[in-house]
């Protein structure tokens, strides 16, 4: 979505399965190296979001499967290309 001076990206993701199920999620991430990191407040979830030449890559922990219906799993760990 963008990022600013402080070095802080605001995201929203949203997946929809073949099933219909899905997975959602939006906040804020910190620049960390080469990648933007979310960790979910109050929780153990966190989000690593890594941007290269053709494709954006969603790598979460397993915890973030909450953020997603029953047959929706792993809906985060997804490589995007653009």
């Amino acid at each position: 979505m963008g990022t600013s001076v402080n070095g802080l990206m605001a995201f929203k993701y949203l997946y929809i399965g073949g099933n219909g199920h899905l997975c959602a999620m939006s906040g804020l991430a910190t620049k960390v190296k080469d990648s933007w990191l979310y960790k979910e407040p109050g929780s153990t979830c966190q989000l690593s979001i890594e941007f290269n030449s053709n494709e954006l890559s969603l790598n979460p922990t397993s915890d973030c499967n909450s953020y997603c219906g029953a047959r929706a799993r792993n809906g985060f760990e997804e490589a995007i290309k653009y």
